[in-house]
């Protein structure tokens, strides 16, 4: 026999085996993806959800958002707040996943709700002080558009949503694996598991964050919003009604002078929360995200005006 087709036949052994690692820690990935608690739960149960918020006896309110949405809202709080102040009617869920953005949410609202016919009342739009507008974020996380979309949804991503070759094929590829999709969680499992203080490292950094701001003689880029449009024209299309919440920060942020204009085309409530009377820079995990305490303050204000915003819609109800 040949040294090549001996070394071939060595290099294929050695193949045999990455694919095997790789196929075992793909099934591993997989099987702990059904088990896995809290966004995943949350994901495989928004179907159901839908099914609660649809209910024609309520008004049915849906929070979209990321991290800042679940910690600023404290949604137990929400509700009993809601209800001691007579709101009982309002029917509040949340949908919002740490490190989505509004392509994520159009997806979302179209996959498990709009197609299946269970449209909420009201669709409640959180936004960071990073603003809303189609620009991805550094480090994008694709691993929610992958298990929030189905193959169908593929050219609607692809072209529409990313138009971008390399996240384009970041997300072909979550699509195809979930190891790679969740690539990102088991980064940061790991570094928890393995370096005792990272997550206490990682919200140091995060503590230093500061909120958006331009310096004098700058000219920022003009800023686009055809994925907000997009996922306005769903919720209007189907009857929701829509709210826009500026989300609070613990530094003061401007708002982009060209949002307000489509927020008035499509007849969209902007409920400006950056200042919270009685919340304070102790308020706040970091830069931008509320801890405990800041969302008892935060909550009660939010349901305020929250049920305000809702008493000016007309919901259908039946008795």
């Amino acid at each position: 026999m040949s040294s090549s087709t001996s070394s071939f036949r060595n290099e294929l052994k050695v193949l045999a085996v990455v694919l095997a690692v790789v196929g075992a820690l793909e099934a591993w990935q997989r099987m702990r993806y059904v088990h896995r608690p809290f966004e995943a739960a949350m994901l495989r149960n928004f179907p159901a959800l839908a099914d609660r918020l649809s209910d024609r006896r309520y008004t049915g309110l849906v929070l979209l958002g990321n991290s800042l949405t679940q910690n600023g809202y404290n949604l137990p709080l929400l509700r009993q707040t809601l209800e001691e102040a007579g709101n009982g009617d309002l029917h509040v869920e949340s949908i919002a996943l740490s490190g989505s953005n509004p392509i994520e949410w159009y997806h979302n609202l179209a996959v498990n709700f709009m197609r299946r016919g269970k449209t909420p009342d009201v669709v409640v739009i959180n936004m960071s002080p990073s603003g809303i507008s189609d620009e991805l974020p550094a480090g994008y996380r694709i691993g929610w558009l992958a298990h929030e979309t189905d193959w169908r949804d593929v050219p609607e991503v692809l072209f529409d949503d990313l138009n971008n070759t390399e996240v384009g094929g970041q997300y072909l590829q979550a699509r195809v694996s979930m190891l790679y999709a969740n690539r990102w969680d088991i980064r940061v499992e790991l570094l928890n598991n393995l370096i005792p203080a990272a997550k206490a490292g990682m919200q140091w950094v995060n503590s230093g964050q500061p909120a958006p701001k331009a310096r004098p003689g700058d000219v920022p880029p003009r800023k686009t919003y055809s994925l907000l449009a997009r996922l306005l024209d769903l919720a209007r299309s189907n009857g929701a009604h829509v709210v826009l919440v500026a989300m609070p920060a613990r530094e003061g942020y401007t708002i982009d002078p060209g949002l307000p204009g489509i927020l008035k085309e499509y007849g969209v409530t902007f409920l400006d929360c950056r200042m919270v009377p009685g919340l304070t820079e102790e308020g706040f995990e970091d830069g931008w995200h509320l801890n405990p305490s800041g969302a008892k303050v935060f909550t009660p204000y939010i349901a305020e005006q929250l049920a305000a915003a809702a008493k000016g819609f007309v919901v259908r109800k039946e008795k």
